[in-house]
């Protein structure tokens, strides 16, 4: 491998991190391939974590630590310093799999964002296969199950309004654009913490803009039935305020 030239990069935001860490590390060691790079973007950890990044010697591995302002912020940052034709996102409570290998070696067109499914650490369950427009309304590609052409960044980053549904509005932005394509493939690249912190908390400020968001990326047909949802959800929790609200699972 070239230093200067991964063909992947994989990027981990981290954050007091030090019991999953170690996990991450082997399972990077033992599937990913040697063509890539890993990029890990620390939040000013206190755990022990740095302790764990100073530790690491394989050349592939790259490391930052400094505050942020949050995960997505974390994954922008990692944008900016990767060196990879293509671009990954895991989580260091997630586990690469044999499929992300195999996804990898699918990478061609630099104008096209390749994606496979995830399995769900909660229940083992796979998700989510093929996505059309109207799947994508209603629910997101995992991102531990895409790797993007760094060309998918021109102009574009995670918007930091959205605490943990910034790579899904990401992802419709994407799918407006007629100068990229979605092209599933059928491996399983991850195993996903689904239980984790940004699974388990719900994004307000994406909740508010989703009946925005349907319109500006989607047609009109594709976006009825998820207004209409959106639309009922927002009467119901107006008659039931102070209610508990959780996340929306995957699905």
């Amino acid at each position: 491998m070239k230093e200067s030239s991964p063909r992947v990069s994989l990027i981990t935001a981290v954050l007091n991190a030090r019991s999953e860490l170690p996990g991450a590390v082997e399972s990077f060691l033992a599937f990913a391939p040697p063509e890539v790079e890993w990029c890990l973007v620390d939040g000013a950890s206190t755990d022990g974590t740095l302790e764990i990044l100073r530790a690491l010697r394989d050349p592939r591995i790259r490391w930052w630590s400094e505050p942020d302002r949050g995960l997505y912020e974390a994954m922008n940052k990692g944008v900016e310093r990767m060196r990879g034709r293509w671009c990954y996102f895991w989580g260091a409570d997630d586990r690469l799999l044999p499929g992300f290998a195999e996804l990898a070696g699918r990478l061609a067109d630099p104008d096209t964002i390749y994606y496979g499914d995830v399995r769900l650490a909660s229940d083992g369950r796979r998700y989510a296969g093929p996505f059309d427009a109207a799947k994508l309304a209603r629910t997101n590609i995992c991102h531990q199950a895409i790797i993007y052409p760094r060309r998918a960044f021109d102009g574009r980053r995670f918007d930091l309004r959205y605490r943990t549904q910034a790579d899904w509005e990401f992802n419709m932005r994407c799918w407006s654009d007629p100068s990229l394509k979605f092209h599933y493939v059928d491996v399983v690249v991850a195993c996903y913490n689904d239980r984790g912190r940004s699974a388990q908390a719900e994004d307000f400020a994406f909740y508010m803009d989703y009946g925005k968001l349907l319109r500006r990326h989607f047609t009109w047909r594709t976006a009825f039935f998820p207004l209409a949802r959106w639309g009922l959800s927002r009467a119901w929790r107006a008659l039931t305020p102070g209610r508990p609200r959780i996340p929306r699972p995957l699905r």
